[in-house]
């Protein structure tokens, strides 16, 4: 069977991620809610939306889809309740 090259992934090479890695392990923080988790929010927030607003990471964009549906459905600034972490604020 004849191998096809369109498939074969291109993945990010190690190098450019391994610092990330490191430092969740010297961290011993693996999961949700962690230093990098908080980084990694407000790099998004900054560079996406000028520093103002809020931004939560969720599981999966179905939640996320879920969350912007219901928002569009309030007038106004819509408010999520975080139950592990804080007040997301946003605006539709």
């Amino acid at each position: 069977m004849a191998n096809i090259p369109f498939l074969r992934p291109q993945l990010v090479p190690l190098s450019s991620y391994a610092h990330y890695l490191e430092g969740m392990d010297e961290r011993r923080w693996y999961t949700n809610f962690g230093p990098l988790n908080t980084q990694f929010e407000q790099r998004i927030l900054d560079e996406y939306f000028a520093g103002e607003g809020a931004v939560a990471s969720l599981q999966n964009c179905t939640l996320g889809l879920m969350l912007a549906i219901d928002a569009m459905k309030r007038p106004g600034d819509a408010v999520f309740v975080c139950r592990h972490r804080r007040d997301l604020r946003a605006a539709f």
